[in-house]
């Protein structure tokens, strides 16, 4: 706890001379380290200690998530010191797991249900000041994006809350492209595609093999629109890839799977790269060899040399998971082996142990 405390306490003082926002994801990540070491109570208190929030807002926030409901007079409290003509930094309701928790409350159905109508208007108001507020910039200037965003955030609530917990999307297009538009409404759409994939029978009913399911459309759109909400789709691919229908013949399940892996390579296009390798060259190795054989085809058709040492190492690891299969797949032979070419010829000279790795698969084909 004390390198814990001496390690904030230099950050907060880094975030005070270069700005607020300079080292928020270094902050995140060590509260979270300490957060799975069992310490959430003194991860909470202590950044109450350094916010210096007003005591109510800090008190107010802390409620929230320590409770497993919000109430309407949790927000409206959190709510009422934003309306001021002077308010409040919006540094304070920048808190990650605070806009987490008001987006799940507003597009994810908690025991069959999302939170009642009356208080959406409070949850959206906060996460549009959460995420457009500027201090720096006159409130009045402000006011009108402000407004935009919640309205958004509003209108997706009310487009997807009589449809979510049925598992359809049925004329809610136009809601999905709008919120597309900010990085906190399609925070939320990631959330609520969770949700639809893991807790509903939308693939069931609406997937088909010849059509990219709209769902994949949407994720591949917020990849390509908000960089660094990119390692957020990702893990939400990764927890919908291997979930299975009750309903589905395996060759349709297979098939469903084949469409999440081309949101991986989708991923890689936009340059997020090793992630999706090392996905494949470890939990993504138990998926069956044929999703894997889709995956590396479609790779080598995406990408072109000179490749990294990086890239070939993680790509070489993946293709010796298949082993003997590489016999029986001759349509990736002769891909295999320009890529091979490139790799041993390029300008990034590579390891004995890597050579040795490269002539150990081509004695499978």
């Amino acid at each position: 706890q004390e390198t814990y405390i001496y390690t904030q306490l230099l950050i907060k003082r880094l975030q005070d001379e270069f700005g607020k926002f300079s080292f928020t994801r270094l902050k995140r990540d060590l509260e979270l380290a300490s957060i799975r070491n069992g310490n959430r109570t003194f991860v909470e208190l202590l950044n109450a200690h350094l916010s210096n929030a007003p005591l109510e807002i800090s008190r107010t926030i802390a409620t929230i998530l320590n409770s497993s409901h919000m109430t309407p007079a949790d927000l409206i409290t959190l709510k009422r010191p934003y309306l001021s003509s002077n308010p409040p930094s919006v540094h304070y309701l920048c808190n990650y797991d605070l806009m987490i928790k008001l987006l799940n409350a507003l597009y994810v159905p908690q025991h069959g249900s999302v939170i009642r109508a009356d208080m959406v208007d409070d949850a959206t108001f906060l996460l549009a000041c959460a995420s457009t507020m500027n201090d720096e910039q006159p409130l009045q200037a402000q006011q009108q994006e402000i407004t935009q965003v919640q309205y958004v955030l509003r209108e997706l609530y009310t487009a997807l809350a009589p449809k979510t917990s049925v598992g359809s999307i049925t004329g809610v297009t136009k809601y999905i492209v709008n919120a597309l538009e900010y990085p906190i409404s399609s925070m939320g759409l990631l959330l609520w595609i969770e949700y639809m994939t893991l807790e509903t029978s939308y693939f069931e009913n609406y997937f088909r093999t010849t059509e990219t399911p709209i769902l994949h459309i949407v994720l591949d759109e917020i990849a390509n629109r908000h960089k660094l909400q990119q390692p957020v789709v990702f893990d939400v691919i990764k927890k919908c890839i291997k979930h299975k229908y009750n309903h589905f013949a395996p060759e349709i399940q297979m098939a469903l799977q084949r469409t999440w892996v081309d949101r991986m390579l989708y991923l890689v296009q936009l340059n997020y790269t090793i992630p999706v390798l090392k996905y494949f060259e470890k939990e993504g190795k138990e998926l069956d060899n044929s999703i894997i054989i889709h995956f590396v085809k479609k790779l080598l058709k995406l990408t072109q040399g000179p490749y990294s040492i990086a890239f070939t190492e993680h790509l070489i690891n993946i293709i010796g998971l298949l082993g003997e299969n590489l016999a029986l797949i001759k349509d990736i032979q002769k891909s295999l082996n320009d890529f091979f070419e490139q790799v041993i010829n390029g300008p990034y000279p590579i390891d004995e142990s890597l050579q040795q790795n490269i002539r150990a698969i081509r004695k499978h084909f």
